[in-house]
């Protein structure tokens, strides 16, 4: 996965596409409701239709995770109810840029049990490089923007190719790149769950996306960055698990440099 640094995401996107407005960042309907979401907004260039079968495609996906969760949990979590993450579509919803999530929208979305939201800005590759599209691809992992607003994680934009985006299969192989989804996921939920003092979970799912990072193929620098970051929340997991007097689980005998899973 290849990550552009926040700020330069304006100048990248005006590359693309001028920028959308701020007041396309128009609230979502259903992100309201219990439970943990992952938001889908509106990709450029894609039919609405086509949007609509990618959330179930992205939902059927996020089933599959929390099936691998059940089987994968790490070594002094103890017992885990794993719950139901659900994509959300979120029609005409298009964020400019890792800057649109500011305190107050972070800390809404936060509350609303969003973990994470994905967008994306596509246009047409120059001629010299042949047919295809070159996209900006959205990540905002929002219990990390809300809770560590200073992480350079909480918003990733990773720059992209397709050769269309007319299917569902086609915007999926955009989104999920390297079992990005999973992860980005994992990691919203962990840190959501870690802020709420639900220790197990939030180890859980930290030892899930750390294993998935550890197994991508040619990590880049900012993938490195990331695995990094993530190892290092398990470890603080485990070390207020054991601070913490209220908590009685597994984990204030676990050892916090160790995020040993059950084979995925």
């Amino acid at each position: 996965m290849t990550r552009l640094a926040i700020g330069v995401l304006a100048a990248a996107l005006a590359g693309i596409c001028a920028a959308p407005s701020v007041a396309q960042m128009r609230p979502c309907q259903g992100a309201a409701e219990p439970g943990q979401k992952v938001l889908v907004d509106d990709i450029s260039g894609a039919q609405s239709m086509v949007l609509g079968l990618l959330e179930q495609r992205i939902d059927a996906a996020l089933a599959r995770l929390q099936i691998e969760t059940r089987s994968a949990q790490p070594v002094g979590a103890g017992t885990v109810d794993v719950g139901r993450v659900r994509a959300l579509r979120c029609s005409q919803r298009r964020p400019p840029g890792g800057s649109a999530f500011t305190t107050a929208i972070a800390r809404e979305l936060n509350n609303n049990e969003v973990v994470l939201e994905v967008w994306a800005e596509t246009g047409a590759l120059p001629a010299a490089e042949g047919p295809g599209l070159r996209a900006l691809v959205g990540y905002a992992l929002v219990p990390l923007r809300h809770y560590v607003p200073t992480s350079a994680q909480g918003v990733v934009i990773v720059e992209s190719k397709a050769k269309s985006v007319d299917t569902p299969a086609d915007l999926l192989a955009l989104l999920d790149q390297s079992g990005t989804l999973a992860i980005y996921t994992a990691i919203g939920s962990g840190v959501r769950f870690l802020y709420a003092e639900d220790f197990d979970q939030a180890r859980t799912q930290l030892c899930l996306a750390l294993t998935r990072l550890e197994k991508l193929r040619n990590p880049s620098a900012d993938d490195s960055d990331l695995r990094q970051a993530v190892r290092d929340m398990a470890q603080d997991v485990v070390l207020r698990a054991v601070a913490s007097p209220g908590y009685r689980g597994a984990l204030k005998v676990g050892t916090p440099g160790n995020c040993t899973l059950a084979p995925l």
